[in-house]
């Protein structure tokens, strides 16, 4: 369902007569696209309701949710009435936002035996399921040694995320999707970091590393790492102010000093030519 075509290209295949083709940014603040003959034009939402089945929808599992499912996570503690005055009109709401003006296209939400679904006959372009995509991949080139592919897919997972998973909501279900996916950023700013070093690529490993302490300020080991790209770079005065800045911020917010290991990591650095 996900795809690469670039931000001002048609996608493949997409003419007058073709399915509708939607492009879903739920990395950071959602934006829902559709395909107009200008190119993508950003939906707007008179429900955030709807737009919450929409983003829930496209981060199941193939795209798709019973209906019960979607009742438990949207409306958990709503009575019957409650539910049979919102559910209905809410998907209606749902279905005309998404429906393609001027033209003679059904509803591209399906359902089906009490299953709701994104219909899988439109091009369906979701930033997670590529962000996720892009990382299994270079996580199955590194295991084949093809390291600079491997950089290849996990740069491009890195620019892909915009932000936490569906920025500006705090549904317990958003709040499950988010924290796996930014667990998986974290994962993919060190590992990406690692591979860079053995590529000798120091500019980008110092920015992977960075940005992965932006998130996580507390991480020993990425300091460590850090370092180790400025000693690399013969730049023994920018490691010692990363340690310094470490031990800092360790002894305000954690009240410790830096682990024996991490010293000593540091002035090996040091001492190395």
């Amino acid at each position: 369902m996900s795809g690469s075509n670039p931000a001002d290209n048609r996608p493949s295949g997409s003419d007058d007569d073709a399915s509708p083709s939607f492009r879903l940014s739920l990395l950071g603040v959602p934006i829902i696209e559709r395909w107009a003959p200008a190119g993508y034009e950003e939906l707007s939402w008179s429900l955030q309701r709807a737009l919450k089945i929409l983003g829930f929808l496209a981060s199941s599992p193939d795209q798709r949710a019973p209906r019960d499912e979607i009742i438990e996570v949207l409306w958990p503690n709503a009575d019957a009435e409650v539910i049979r005055r919102n559910f209905h009109p809410t998907v209606s709401v749902l279905r005309r936002t998404l429906k393609p003006g001027g033209r003679s296209w059904g509803s591209v939400i399906r359902l089906k035996q009490g299953v709701y679904s994104l219909d899988e006959s439109c091009h369906w372009e979701i930033d997670t399921v590529r962000f996720e995509e892009e990382i299994d991949n270079g996580q199955q080139s590194r295991q084949a040694n093809r390291l600079r592919r491997a950089a290849g897919y996990w740069r491009a997972a890195w620019s892909l995320y915009r932000g936490v998973f569906f920025r500006g909501h705090d549904d317990p279900w958003v709040l499950t999707h988010r924290d796996r996916l930014q667990w998986r950023y974290l994962e993919l700013l060190g590992n990406l970091g690692d591979l860079l070093c053995e590529l000798t690529e120091w500019t980008l490993a110092e920015d992977c590393y960075r940005s992965l302490l932006l998130e996580d300020p507390l991480q020993e080991s990425v300091y460590v790492s850090l370092m180790g790209v400025y000693a690399a770079r013969g730049r023994k005065d920018l490691v010692q102010r990363q340690y310094e800045r470490m031990s800092n911020l360790l002894r305000r917010d954690l009240g410790v000093e830096p682990s024996t290991a991490t010293m000593a990591a540091y002035n090996q650095l040091l001492l190395a030519n």
